[in-house]
């Protein structure tokens, strides 16, 4: 593990050596004291035919445990409805989906506009994001942001690595769970089955009918949160997926796996629920024939003394803390929409910081001066014109 990391602007280095808290293994007071003011602002669903819906967020519900425990029992066959299945097979035309749906709720509900500069977020951002800085300094991941700054306000997005590989470089290979199919212009696509996986035993356990066990899936379906948080002196405003609530409220994260996770991939788990605010996660715990075997539930707060991995404060808050700085100070003098790679690589063990040349991750429709209801109509055919095939 990497014991410092340095945050650059070509060769300056601009590293604190003061962390931002004092170290300790209890991570459920960290997320408290650190990721503290959660608060949701609202919704919006993806559909189906993958519209918008801001009006109607209806959230999966779980079923009760003793359901849980009769679905167990059955053995069912999570290949079941599988060849029907309308599944994510582009995940970056879907990410950029999700990204203009954001910013779409955010025109929408004016949490932006209607606020005082000194109540506004300093960054906005998805949620997955957000985890990907907390946990670089344990799992050391390469990664790319893209940042741009709009009236004080910082806009970062993550680039996905196949993007970011270069020539002479190897290609990343596909999950290993993942199956060919063929896309709608006749090329070959790999479906991830493990999505497929974790959005089958959602349906399953959400639903309580034996006919939900042989459904098809509709992998686009899906629940976002949009709230605020603050690490440190940060305002955050983000954005995560919701898989399901109970009849209380608690929200929950739905995986599925060949057996339960452990070491970084737990904390993993626990670093993403964090940072949406979730407070339990569902495992669906599968055999090698894809046949669900086991339901188990862990309350997200568990999870430190679940894990033997050691978390060290200092080098993921304080690296977070650190490098939210640091790009305040890079675009600060910056003019509006003026973008930046945000570039961190394991072997060289810092960030470095590149101004692009264009433009592009706020669409006009987002920044123009002119009522939202003038653009509203034009997003959504532009929308209804890029998603009209499957």
């Amino acid at each position: 593990m990497m014991r410092i990391l340095a945050i650059v602007l070509s060769v300056l280095a601009l590293v604190s050596a003061h962390p931002l808290i004092q170290e300790t293994n209890d991570l459920e007071i960290i997320a408290k004291n650190i990721l503290s003011n959660h608060h949701k602002l609202g919704s919006f669903r993806i559909e189906d035919n993958h519209s918008y819906n801001d009006v109607n967020c209806e959230q999966n519900v779980v079923v009760s445990d003793e359901e849980l425990k009769t679905i167990e029992k059955m053995a069912v066959n999570l290949m079941d409805g599988f060849e029907t299945s309308s599944l994510i097979t582009d995940y970056k035309t879907y990410k950029e989906l999700k990204w203009k749906y954001f910013l779409k709720w955010i025109r929408r509900s004016r949490c932006l506009s209607d606020r005082s500069s000194e109540s506004l977020p300093h960054f906005v951002c998805f949620g997955g994001l957000f985890t990907s800085l907390l946990m670089t300094p344990s799992l050391v991941e390469d990664w790319t942001l893209v940042v741009t700054r709009f009236k004080d306000t910082i806009f970062m997005n993550k680039v996905r690595l196949n993007e970011d590989w270069k020539r002479g470089r190897r290609q990343p290979q596909p999950a290993v769970d993942s199956n060919p199919s063929v896309g709608g212009d006749g090329s070959k696509q790999f479906v991830d089955k493990n999505t497929y996986f974790a959005a089958k035993v959602t349906q399953i356990v959400t639903n309580g009918d034996k006919e939900a066990n042989s459904r098809a899936v509709n992998e686009f379906e899906k629940c976002f949160n949009c709230y605020e948080s603050k690490i440190g002196g940060h305002r955050l405003l983000l954005m995560s997926e919701m898989d399901a609530i109970d009849e209380e409220g608690n929200q929950y994260e739905i995986k599925c796996s060949k057996s339960m996770a452990f070491g970084q991939k737990l904390l993993q788990w626990w670093a993403n629920c964090v940072v949406a605010d979730i407070d339990r996660i569902i495992v669906g715990l599968k055999d090698s024939e894809d046949v669900l075997k086991e339901i188990q539930t862990v309350d997200v707060s568990e999870i430190p003394s679940m894990s033997s991995f050691r978390w060290n404060t200092d080098e993921s808050f304080g690296f977070v803390n650190r490098c939210l700085n640091f790009i305040q100070e890079v675009l600060k003098d910056s003019k509006d929409l003026d973008t930046f790679r945000v570039v961190f690589r394991k072997r060289f063990k810092n960030i470095r910081v590149y101004k692009q040349s264009t433009h592009g991750l706020l669409p006009n429709w987002f920044t123009a001066e002119e009522e939202w209801d003038e653009w509203d109509h034009q997003f959504d055919t532009q929308t209804t014109r890029l998603y009209s095939h499957k």
